[in-house]
């Protein structure tokens, strides 16, 4: 098992590191890198692992047994990072589109970040802009019956549950409105 956890170490390290090298500048390297870099990390924990289970003198089988399962996920790992390079990333989505109340502007949710944030534009499909712009997700907004708020979820504030927030059409004033261990999400407002 130790033999085995050395040869799968070293293959997905060297693996990982091929893929590195011939990158097309035309592949997004910045969702590639990251996913090579935590397979190459958990490729070498796996290949010290064999190493340490070979050269113990009593033969440590779960440690061995750990180390062929750390080079395995290093290799689907590598795996991933070579599918992402030939077919790309997935193209951004805008969905859940959420009319205001007199009918000139869309709220909608959007992928293209990076991340979903929720964005507003005007009925032609014009004058588009993210509203949230939050490294964590928002979803869901829905307007006002006065089209002065927007209120909608997310997973933001270190709260790994999903909550309520309202803010401004403009984006600003952003608040919490929900604060509970489970999930609140979908909102809209009462006519």
């Amino acid at each position: 098992m130790g033999i085995a956890a050395m040869i799968l170490g070293i293959i997905s390290l060297v693996a990982c590191l091929a893929l590195l090298i011939p990158l097309p500048l035309s592949v997004p390297q910045s969702g590639i890198v990251p996913i090579l870099a935590m397979g190459s990390s958990v490729s070498f924990v796996g290949l010290i692992l064999g190493i340490v289970a070979l050269v113990k003198p009593k033969p440590y089988i779960r440690m061995a047994v750990a180390g062929v399962v750390m080079c395995s996920l290093g290799i689907m790992v590598s795996t991933e990072s070579l599918l992402i390079a030939l077919v790309g990333e997935p193209p951004p989505e805008d969905f859940h589109p959420s009319w205001s109340p007199d009918g000139s502007r869309i709220a909608f949710i959007s992928s293209r970040d990076g991340n979903y944030e929720i964005y507003v534009m005007d009925a032609d499909g014009s004058n588009q802009q993210c509203l949230t712009d939050n490294p964590a997700n928002d979803w869901y907004p829905s307007w006002s019956p006065d089209g002065s708020r927007i209120v909608f979820t997310s997973d933001r504030d270190d709260n790994r549950n999903i909550e309520i927030y309202v803010m401004d059409t403009d984006g600003s004033n952003q608040q919490r409105l929900s604060n509970h261990p489970t999930v609140d999400g979908d909102p809209s407002h009462s006519p």
